[in-house]
């Protein structure tokens, strides 16, 4: 390294500036305090107060949501079970009505027999399998008796002049049922 380096990598001393103004212009000065805000404190208190007062209503109203919901999911929830007791009594019904003996008492019921031979439909070419027979019925269950049957009432004629009438009454409770199943007839005497 060089000499000259050397020098120029001294920092050169900086020497005090003197004020070279003349002493009468000067002005003297001094040190003052910061100013004060003179903000009123009441309209922040209250804010802040605000909300504070805000933020706990707030919390309380969220509080009394949430404990009504949980009220409501439980009876919901209650609903639920009641209806998924009733749903599988449903389909516990369903099944025993679909059950062999059950369709097989229907069936007598509405006075079919078995078949001794089953024919089958082939359904691709509507071929007859098997050699169909009749099925031989066993005897009648015998009939139930009839309930009585109450007796209708006759809609009263329209009055005339104020005059009261009363409504008919049929001869007998065979009439009655005789009136009751007859087929009307149309205007021009066809049924």
């Amino acid at each position: 390294m060089s000499a000259t380096a050397r020098v120029a990598a001294v920092p050169q001393q900086r020497q005090p500036l003197v004020d070279e103004r003349p002493a009468e212009l000067s002005l003297p000065l001094r040190l003052l305090q910061a100013p004060r805000s003179q903000a009123p404190r009441k309209p922040y208190v209250l804010l802040l107060s605000g909300m504070l007062t805000a933020g706990l209503l707030g919390s309380l109203l969220l509080n009394t949501v949430n404990s009504q919901n949980s009220f409501v999911i439980h009876d919901l929830r209650g609903d639920v079970k009641k209806l998924n007791q009733e749903e599988q009594a449903l389909i516990q019904k369903v099944a025993e009505q679909e059950s062999p003996i059950a369709l097989t008492r229907r069936a007598r019921a509405l006075g079919m027999v078995p078949s001794a031979s089953p024919v089958f439909l082939r359904l691709s070419d509507g071929k007859i399998l098997g050699v169909p027979t009749a099925a031989k019925a066993g005897p009648k269950p015998a009939p139930k008796p009839v309930k009585a049957v109450a007796q209708p009432v006759v809609a009263a004629k329209p009055t005339v002049a104020g005059k009261p009438t009363t409504a008919v009454k049929p001869a007998s409770p065979k009439a009655a049922t005789k009136a009751a199943t007859k087929p009307a007839t149309k205007p021009g005497g066809g049924q």
